[in-house]
């Protein structure tokens, strides 16, 4: 689902910034493709750099400044 895709690229920079909704959810824009920010509150979009992944129904994103980096998560089995 793009809607939820996009919310969890947009909180991630959010927490990311420590700057919360009060920055303007709105201002954050992500690129079509999902590769990057097109426009940002605040810093120059191309210093972001987003990661994502899903896992059963769960959507997760990684976000940080700087360098890019590579990224390594566990995706183990749940069970009951």
């Amino acid at each position: 689902d793009l809607f939820l895709r996009g919310w969890t690229l947009k909180e991630a920079w959010v927490k990311t910034t420590g700057r919360g909704i009060a920055a303007g959810l709105s201002n954050v824009v992500i690129r079509e493709d999902f590769q990057g920010f097109e426009a940002l509150p605040e810093g120059d979009p191309a210093d972001f750099h987003l990661y994502e992944s899903s896992f059963l129904s769960a959507r997760m994103a990684l976000v940080h400044r700087g360098r890019p980096k590579k990224v390594h998560y566990y995706q183990g089995t749940i069970g009951y």
